[in-house]
């Protein structure tokens, strides 16, 4: 059934009101019907102070629709044979090590681009305030070498930002471009896609929505731009800037070189167009190499910078609550979807398509919001594109109630903190507890210090990373975030009440030195979390002026 333009136009009004629950300043989305653009539009601000409307070619970073990017790319590599999926990563990149006994040191490229590696996600490593990584990309590897193992070998599904980026090294070193060049000449330019770029910028960053995240009630407040720069950290895995209008473009090539492979199960009538580059891996890309963790009869898998999705079916986790997060496509014929959805401070996208039908939705915002206001746009466009909006979930009632759950999740957080409280002074003197603690690979430090008699810690040594310590139990400590000042520092507020803690104690158990720091940064990790030493050549010389230049 062909879509109406007019059934779209008329969800405006829809549109609007989630935005405005959510928190959302800006939003482009479009939408593919029969292998044809038929509806394009824009509800607000890509420049709330300016005023400055959304359009079309507004571009947005991307967050994880970014990493469909890396997994074509690589299948270029694969086309010129260069390349093979199950090539294990240590032989490509030699600091890949981790130790023999580990079957994770066994990992290949496939296994990065499914995340079947089952290593930790650890994302608190590296997103910093203000939208800056607190690592290089030049540290990825070593990341990648060490993350605990949170599941087994082949056996889970675990998301893993770190994979995507160290697959970005992969294309640079087998291809001896770098990811940006590779990109425009595989991609971007034999697709004519003239408003989509990597993370250093280009000439339409005039046109690109800036980045903000919702307050608490629902003001956006501008943030600082994300994942930008030359080879900055995550690039590859969330830092490509697109449009709706080329990402229409590129999602109808991918459909097209679908048409005529048949391990796809395609029934198509459509003739495949000439095709500016070869795509014949896209049977790879699509196939489901690890199953998702969720509780449906239908299928929902992973395969190479995709989900697959049978529908009727969720479009996202549903985070304990399943009526905010209802199926879609109730009472029409199941389709095959594959989808993909992208979140980075500032910017939340979702993209859909339908490859027996050709047909496809994209949805493009510039806020972190309250809530999963992109998606819940994105549920309801494809319930028109069905023609499924008589069995539609009221999409504006969930984004009002899920708003205001989002608004307040951080005071519950919070409360939990100050229950769970058995200290209100140290354990020590303040002074037991300064130093500078790393990782197990000497990359990531906290640095913790006095300041006017009062303990702080700096991740990194960054100001704006640095936060006050209160007493919390014996040898621990606790800071917190409103879910306000984390908005303006572009930090996530979902995390739950241990993330705040760190844990103080001795390598000899029978010392009263303090020379250990734990902090469970990744709810995976086991105990106290992560351990983190204390450098013991540098020990008790950290000081507020010594993280302020650093």
């Amino acid at each position: 059934m062909k879509a109406s333009t007019a059934i779209f136009a008329g969800l405006s009004a829809q549109i609007s009101e989630i935005s405005r629950f959510s928190g959302i300043p800006g939003v482009s989305w479009g939408v593919i019907d029969n292998g044809s653009i038929i509806h394009q539009a824009s509800h607000g601000f890509c420049d709330v102070e300016n005023k400055i409307p959304c359009n079309a070619n507004s571009t947005f970073v991307l967050g994880s629709l970014s990493k469909a990017f890396t997994s074509a790319l690589l299948s270029q590599l694969v086309e010129d044979g260069k390349l093979q999926w199950n090539d294990p990563v240590r032989e490509i990149l030699v600091d890949f090590q981790r130790t023999a006994s580990d079957l994770s040191a066994h990992a290949t490229v496939a296994d990065l681009l499914s995340h079947r590696t089952g290593l930790s996600s650890s994302d608190s490593l590296w997103a910093g305030s203000d939208n800056v990584p607190l690592l290089n990309h030049s540290d990825s590897v070593k990341i990648l070498s060490y993350l605990p193992q949170q599941q087994a070998f082949r056996a889970s599904f675990v998301y893993n930002n770190w994979a995507y980026d160290v697959l970005g090294h992969i294309i640079e070193k087998v291809s001896g471009s770098s990811y940006s060049s590779f990109l425009h000449d595989r991609l971007l330019g034999p697709l004519n896609m003239s408003s989509t770029y990597f993370t250093e910028g280009s000439a339409q960053a005039e046109n690109e929505a800036k980045a903000y995240a919702a307050l608490s009630d629902a003001s956006p407040v501008r943030i600082g731009p994300a994942i930008e720069g030359d080879r900055v950290l995550m690039g590859p895995a969330g830092g490509v800037r697109s449009s709706v209008s080329d990402l229409l473009v590129f999602y109808d090539a991918l459909m097209d070189a679908a048409t005529d492979q048949t391990e796809l199960g395609l029934q198509l009538n459509s003739t495949p167009r000439d095709r500016p580059f070869a795509l014949s891996q896209l049977s790879e890309m699509w196939t489901g190499w690890n199953i998702l963790p969720m509780p449906l009869l239908r299928e929902h898998s992973y395969g190479f910078g995709w989900l697959r999705a049978q529908l009727p079916s969720v479009m996202a986790p549903s985070r304990g609550i399943p009526e905010f997060s209802p199926l879609v496509g109730v009472g029409v014929p199941s389709l095959l979807a594959i989808w993909h959805s992208g979140s980075i401070p500032g910017y939340r996208t979702h993209a859909t398509l339908f490859p027996e039908t050709r047909q496809a939705i994209v949805v493009l915002t510039n806020s972190a919001p309250l809530n999963d206001g992109t998606r819940l746009i994105s549920d309801l466009l494809i319930e028109a594109l069905l023609g499924n909006l008589d069995n539609a979930a009221d999409y504006v009632r969930i984004a009002r109630i899920t708003a205001a759950m989002g608004a307040t999740r951080t005071e519950g957080i919070h409360k939990q903190l100050l229950d769970g409280r058995t200290r209100t002074d140290p354990s020590k003197p303040l002074d037991t507890y300064i130093g500078r603690y790393f990782n197990a690979v000497q990359v990531f430090f906290i640095d913790i210090f006095l300041r006017d008699n009062h303990l702080y810690l700096s991740f990194m040594g960054r100001e704006k990373d640095t936060f006050e310590l209160a007493p919390y139990g014996d040898d621990s400590f606790f800071w917190f975030l409103t879910h306000d000042e984390a908005a303006r520092l572009a930090r996530d507020s979902g995390y739950g009440p241990e993330f705040y803690i760190l844990k103080f104690g001795a390598t000899d158990v029978d010392s009263n030195s303090i020379d250990t720091l734990w902090w469970k940064h990744e709810p995976s990790l086991s105990g106290f979390g992560e351990v983190f030493r204390r450098d013991l050549d540098d020990q008790k010389t950290v000081t507020y002026e010594d993280n302020s230049e650093l």
